[in-house]
């Protein structure tokens, strides 16, 4: 399971108002980004080791995206 979180507070004094409202939305574009990255790479990983994977096996990947609040995406295997 991979879990991606990031802290902005450092950053957010050091722009407008303007800027600081669209600072999370930024961060979780780009979190949802790199976790659809990930999750392609995992999938290609699982054609590349299994035998013939089946589509309900490749499927099993699941990808929570993040949120403007929670600023926190979750790739995961479904359990059957």
């Amino acid at each position: 399971m991979y879990d991606i979180k990031v802290d902005t507070n450092l950053l957010r004094y050091r722009f407008s108002e303007t800027a600081q409202k669209q600072m999370r939305f930024a961060a979780s574009q780009a979190i949802n980004a790199t976790a659809a990255l990930v999750k392609t790479g995992e999938v290609d990983n699982l054609k590349a080791v299994l035998d013939s994977p089946t589509p309900f096996t490749l499927k099993a990947l699941v990808l929570n995206k993040s949120s403007k609040k929670t600023l926190s995406a979750t790739i995961f295997m479904k359990d059957i």
